[in-house]
C-alpha cells in the first residue's frame, strides 16, 4: 500500500517522527536460517525502476533486497523500457506499482511493444512477478495485466466500514487492521506455494495492508478476500463518498499465481506486504516488519522458489 498525493516522494529516515510520509524501516533485515543458494548464485531477480515505480530498491524495497539476498539470489534494479536485451538470461522480472508518464495519453506504464515482450519473455521461460496496488496503480497495469488475462481493478478492496470514514480515518485504519489471510479462515489457500517443501516452509498467514482485488482466468488463488469486504472505485484515491461506485469484493484475488507456456508469473494487489515500512509520528510498522506479518517473508521466498520453478 502506497498513499497517492500530491507528494509522494520518500522523505528521509531522520525526519521520520516529524513526518506523515511513508518511509523504509533501513533497519528491519528479514533473517533466513538455511539460504536456497549460495551467496549471489541464486537466479537473478529484475526489479523495474523504468517505469515511475512506487517501489524501489533503494527505499521501500531495502527489505525486500536484504531477504532474498540472504537466500542467494541475485537481485538488481532495471532502469529502463522492457526489451529482449535487457530482459536477458533473469530469472524473474518484478514490478510493483509502476505509473504511466506525466503528460501521457495512456493510462498504462507501459507501451504495447513492451507488453508483447514481457509475454513473449514469460511464454519462453520467464517469469513475471506484476504488483498494483490500489488506484490508481491497476490502471497503470491493467494492460500488462490483461495480456495474461488478469483483470486488475482500478479501486480499493477493504472491509466495508472503512469505505464509511473520511479520507484521514480510512488511511489509519488501514495501518491498524491489516487484512489477515489464514488457512483456519480459508482465505489463505493451499499451494505448493503456501505449503512449502518442508514443515518449516509451510506457511499459515498473510498480512497485507490495503488495495485492489482482481480476477483471472487460469490462475490459482493464494489470497481470497472473505466476506465483508467491498470494492470502492472513488474519484480521487481515499475519497470514499456515499456515491462511489461498490461491488462486492468477497471471492476476488489478493494474490494468485499462473503458468505460462515455459515461464510462471505472479500477480498481487498489494505492495506493502514486500516492503518493510514505517509512518506517522510513532513510526506506526506496515509490511514485513509488521507483528502481524511475521510470515510474509516465508511466503515470499516460497513465491520467487516457485517462480524459478523450485516448488
Amino acid at each position: 500500500m502506497k498513499r497517492f498525493v500530491a507528494t509522494t516522494g520518500l522523505l528521509a529516515c531522520a525526519s521520520l517522527l516529524g513526518s506523515a510520509q511513508q518511509v523504509p524501516d533501513l533497519q528491519f533485515a528479514p533473517a533466513v536460517l538455511t539460504p536456497t543458494f549460495a551467496a549471489n548464485t541464486g537466479p537473478t531477480i529484475l526489479v523495474d525502476e523504468g517505469h515511475g515505480n512506487g517501489h524501489t530498491l533503494g527505499e521501500t524495497l531495502t527489505a525486500f533486497g536484504k531477504l532474498v539476498r540472504a537466500d542467494g539470489f541475485a537481485i538488481k534494479s532495471l532502469p529502463g523500457t522492457f526489451t529482449k536485451a535487457a530482459l536477458g538470461d533473469a530469472a524473474i522480472l518484478m514490478i510493483s506499482n509502476a505509473a504511466a508518464p506525466p503528460q501521457s495519453n495512456s493510462r498504462s506504464a507501459f507501451t504495447q511493444v513492451e507488453i508483447r515482450t514481457v509475454r513473449e519473455w514469460v511464454q519462453m521461460g520467464g517469469a513475471l512477478l506484476l504488483i498494483a496496488d490500489h488506484m490508481p496503480a491497476p490502471a497503470a497495469a491493467a494492460d500488462l495485466a490483461q495480456a495474461f488475462d488478469v483483470q486488475f481493478m482500478n479501486g480499493f478492496t477493504l472491509p466495508k466500514y472503512m469505505t464509511e470514514l473520511d479520507e484521514d480515518k480510512a488511511y489509519q485504519a488501514s495501518y491498524d487492521d491489516p487484512s489477515v489471510f489464514t488457512r483456519a479462515t480459508g482465505t489463505l489457500k493451499a499451494h505448493a506455494i503456501t505449503n512449502g517443501s518442508t514443515a518449516a516452509e509451510r506457511v499459515e498467514q498473510v498480512a497485507t495492508f490495503t488495495g485492489q482485488g482482481f480476477r483471472g482466468r487460469g490462475v490459482a488463488p493464494l489470497l481470497v478476500f472473505p466476506s465483508g469486504f467491498v470494492s470502492i472505485f472513488p474519484d480521487n484515491p481515499w475519497e470514499f463518498r456515499p456515491t462511489s461506485r461498490r461491488t462486492n469484493g468477497q471471492g476476488l484475488l489478493q494474490g494468485g499465481v499462473k503458468k505460462v507456456g515455459k515461464g510462471r508469473s505472479g500477480f498481487f494487489g498489494e505492495a506493502a506486504m514486500f516492503t518493510a515500512q514505517r509512518y506517522g509520528r510513532t513510526a506506526i510498522p506496515m509490511g514485513l516488519n509488521h507483528p502481524l506479518a511475521k510470515e510474509n517473508a516465508h511466503f515470499i521466498l516460497n513465491l520467487l522458489h516457485w517462480l524459478v520453478g523450485r516448488l
